[in-house]
């Protein structure tokens, strides 16, 4: 009896981790994208800025 229920158990926690971790994952990793997206675009702002810089102090 303490054998078939220890089975039920693992068969219904198993069924909510062939999920959550999924969806954990996929939450980090879109957590990830989005903050090296964000970085990817400070970086080429930054170089923007240097460059209009760079082309007002050959200007003038």
């Amino acid at each position: 009896m303490k054998n078939e229920n220890l089975h039920q158990m693992n068969a219904t926690d198993s069924g909510f981790e062939a999920y959550f971790p999924f969806s954990a994952y996929f939450l980090i990793g879109l957590n990830y994208y989005f903050y090296n997206l964000q970085l990817a675009v400070n970086e080429i702002l930054m170089f923007i800025l240097h460059g209009i810089n760079l082309l007002d102090g050959t200007t003038s």
